[in-house]
C-alpha cells in the first residue's frame, strides 16, 4: 500500500495522461491515508471537473480551501465549478 504522497504522486502522473478516473481513485486513497493533505483534495477537484461533475468538484475545492486557508487557488478553482453549474 503506498503512502499518501506516493499516491498523490502517482494520480499527478495519472491526470497528465487524461487518465482522470485513475486519478481520481489515487487522491481518494492519498486523501483517506492522510485526510489532512489538501494537495489530494485539490487534485480531488480537478479530477472530479474533468469528468464533468461540477458539483462534486466544487465541494472538493471548498475542502482543500479548508486544509489549506493560505492557497487562493481553491478559491477561484470552486468558483469556477460553481460557473460551470451555472450558480
Amino acid at each position: 500500500r503506498a503512502s499518501a504522497p506516493g499516491q498523490l504522486v502517482a494520480a499527478e502522473a495519472q491526470g497528465r495522461r487524461g487518465r482522470w478516473k485513475q486519478a481520481l481513485g489515487a487522491y481518494n486513497r492519498a486523501r483517506k491515508a492522510d485526510p489532512t493533505m489538501a494537495a489530494a483534495e485539490f487534485g480531488r477537484g480537478l479530477a472530479l471537473s474533468e469528468l464533468d461533475r461540477a458539483a462534486p468538484s466544487a465541494l472538493a475545492f471548498r475542502a482543500a480551501g479548508r486544509l489549506d486557508p493560505a492557497d487562493p487557488a481553491a478559491a477561484g478553482f470552486r468558483a469556477y465549478a460553481l460557473l460551470a453549474l451555472d450558480r
